[in-house]
């Protein structure tokens, strides 16, 4: 079936299932909160899949991100918000990668490696760690005291979600045309 006979509806449901098994594995490496993680695969997910897919794609980023984070005994507020800070992330890297007018989609080379470096795994990054950790902050104020350090943790965790699963998801993508 090519990608683009899948209709949207179910190309975001894919997105959202795969993202949510994802989640998992992440959210089963946490820590230093429960919903902060040193590795956050959906990260790679997400921007790969926004890569692969076109933007089209954003609500199954959020609806995989939203339902990652409703059961792990967290305010729905904060669900939400991490959810947003989540697909912001993607649609960052997305649109930065997109913008580029060096990156050729591939990592053959040293340059498109470090644009991807850049892009999605230090500047998109800062706005999920960002939004997730005043997220939670705002559930529980008790968690001010490790703000830098859930922050920290969070930018990191989604850099390497990034720099682990978006490559081999874009390669593996790119081999089966």
């Amino acid at each position: 079936m090519k990608r683009s006979s899948i209709p949207p509806i179910g190309l975001n449901l894919l997105v959202a299932i795969v993202y949510f098994a994802g989640a998992e594995l992440g959210l089963s490496l946490a820590t230093l909160h429960r919903n902060v993680t040193p590795v956050w695969p959906p990260t790679g997910i997400a921007i790969a899949a926004l890569l692969i897919f076109g933007r089209r794609v954003w609500p199954g980023v959020f609806i995989g991100a939203l339902a990652a984070n409703l059961p792990t005994s967290i305010s729905v507020v904060s669900a939400t918000g991490i959810a947003t800070g989540n697909t912001l992330e993607a649609i960052i890297a997305w649109f930065l990668l997109q913008r580029s007018k060096r990156w050729r989609r591939s990592f053959d080379s040293v340059r498109d490696v470090l644009i991807f470096v850049v892009y999605a795994a230090v500047l998109a990054p800062l706005a999920s760690a960002t939004i997730g950790s005043l997220s939670l902050y705002f559930s529980d104020p008790g968690e001010w005291s490790r703000l830098v350090r859930i922050w920290l943790t969070w930018w990191m965790g989604d850099g390497f979600g990034a720099l682990i699963v978006s490559p081999f998801l874009l390669s593996w993508s790119s081999s089966r045309k």
